[in-house]
């Protein structure tokens, strides 16, 4: 992930954004293009009007309460007796884990990028907020790309686009109803964390199973937890597709996810 704002650079191939290098761009040009979200999210001290503006000074007040409002943020901004204008501690010290990535999320959607990137950044939130907050989501970026490194399938289950990972190796690539039908590792860690009702029908009108059935996926559910967020191999992908949104889910077995 952290290769294509250029923290580090690849060492062969290449990552392009609208068909450049990134090598070739300026760094405040490239990273002006980004709204990125690591998995741990950063703040700064200051308040959280200052946070949310980090990426861009200019926003207005009605820009900074919708970015808030989509990430499900405005409810504890608004419910503080200084509102934005709450003191954030270094490195978010006084705020919860969900509150923190929530305000990390308000800060890209405020930015409005061409890119989104969001590396395992629903991991701290509750089911429900993070439906709440993917289908608000949605809606926001639908004019840009959206890379995802996501350990829940739900997160990326509308994906146009999801690449598997297992051990470093692609393992699958599709949408998710592709997946269910083409790759046992998917499908099996599918099986472990959705409900019957969320798994896809296959043309015969049934349910997609795997052929270990549902305790096969209880199987895959015990190495889904070893998901770590990451991109490395999958970023050589990247200038092959051109799309809305794009899914990962990133699986190790008994190995290193880089």
């Amino acid at each position: 992930m952290n290769l294509i704002p250029r923290l580090f650079d690849v060492t062969e191939g290449s990552i392009r954004v609208d068909g450049v290098d990134v090598r070739e761009m300026e760094l405040k040009e490239l990273r002006g293009k980004l709204g990125y979200v690591p998995q741990k999210g950063v703040l700064f001290s200051g308040t959280i009007d200052s946070n949310l503006r980090y990426g861009r000074t200019d926003a207005t007040e009605e820009q900074i309460k919708r970015a808030a409002e989509i990430a499900q943020a405005w409810e504890f901004i608004s419910e503080k007796p200084e509102g934005v204008d709450s003191p954030i501690s270094q490195g978010g010290t006084n705020v919860s884990g969900g509150q923190k990535q929530r305000l990390s999320i308000a800060r890209a959607v405020a930015k409005e990028p061409e890119i989104y990137i969001f590396d395992d950044s629903f991991s701290a939130l509750d089911y429900k907020t993070d439906v709440v907050l993917r289908r608000a989501l949605k809606q926001e970026t639908q004019d840009a790309t959206t890379l995802i490194v996501a350990q829940r399938i739900s997160t990326i289950l509308h994906a146009d686009n999801i690449i598997v990972l297992d051990d470093g190796c692609v393992a699958g690539q599709g949408t998710h109803k592709e997946l269910m039908q083409t790759c046992d590792v998917y499908r099996q860690i599918a099986m472990s964390q959705l409900s019957e009702e969320e798994l896809p029908m296959s043309d015969s009108g049934r349910r997609v199973r795997g052929p270990m059935g549902h305790g096969g996926g209880r199987m895959a559910g015990e190495k889904a937890k070893d998901f770590k967020g990451s991109m490395g191999k999958l970023l050589r992908y990247m200038s092959r597709y051109k799309i809305r949104l794009f899914g990962v889910i990133l699986f190790a077995v008994g190995g290193t996810v880089f």
